[in-house]
């Protein structure tokens, strides 16, 4: 029964390999990659609540072997900012049509991304700028699902090394994790479900972070900020592309 239960899961264990993997490589991707996909399998709101336990199981055992490699008082400075920015979301979410907010913060990012790409721009590791981005990544999660951008534009484009990079994204996202499923718990939300059907999907979290993370260590510095880049590319792309889609439709 568990063995049949498995073999009918299998497609969307591959997608949450496939999300892991790249996971555990750069220190982020996993719902941007996997929700998407799942979607094709089921509902978009169970997706959603999925996502939220699958995100916290693979933060939480990447976490034991980063947190010493993590920049902790970027985290602190973040999840900081986040707990502001996630409010300030709610109230941008209620006045601004979605698709529009997508589709400008999309943009946004495009043009900034080829901007620090192009002039090599660094941005400096401050407490200031480190609760920026965490706003930001807090808003931009309310706004449209996704709050990565910001914080790995942020470290990507500093002088972390590839590994504090990498630790201080998933160090970040187990703690916004933690305060996501606490929202969705105190609203109300029936996790019971969701969780029922995501712990099949395990399979993929545990073998798609665990080559992941051998992978890594053989991932050269220009290797690893080219995955990013493309990572991010897609992401300012996939943001426009859902901006657009109801005006073409």
């Amino acid at each position: 029964m568990v063995i049949q239960t498995l073999i009918a899961h299998l497609l969307p264990i591959a997608c949450v390999f496939t999300a892991a993997f790249l996971q555990a490589i750069t220190g982020f991707g996993l719902v941007i990659i996997a929700a998407p996909l799942l979607m094709f399998f089921y509902d978009p709101k169970l997706v959603v609540l999925m996502m939220v336990f699958l995100s916290l199981c693979s933060n939480t055992w990447q976490s034991i072997f980063v947190f010493r490699q993590a920049h902790h008082q970027t985290v602190f400075w973040m999840i900081a900012g986040a707990l502001f920015g996630q409010p300030l979301g709610f109230f941008i979410y209620d006045a601004i049509t979605p698709d529009g907010l997508r589709l400008f913060i999309g943009v946004l990012l495009l043009v900034s991304l080829i901007a620090m790409q192009t002039f090599k721009v660094k941005f400096s590791i401050t407490p200031r700028n480190s609760a920026v981005t965490g706003a930001a990544c807090g808003l931009m999660s309310i706004t449209t699902g996704m709050g990565g951008p910001p914080l790995i534009m942020y470290t990507a484009y500093s002088d972390f090394t590839s590994s504090q990079i990498r630790a201080t994204c998933i160090l970040f996202f187990f703690f916004n994790n933690i305060v996501s499923i606490s929202t969705y718990v105190v609203g109300g939300a029936d996790m019971a479900g969701a969780i029922e059907e995501a712990a099949w999907l395990l399979p993929g979290i545990v073998l798609g972070v665990g080559l992941g993370s051998y992978a890594f260590r053989h991932v050269s510095a220009l290797l690893f900020k080219r995955i990013i880049f493309a990572m991010l590319l897609g992401m300012c792309l996939y943001m426009i592309w859902q901006g657009l889609r109801p005006l073409i439709a």
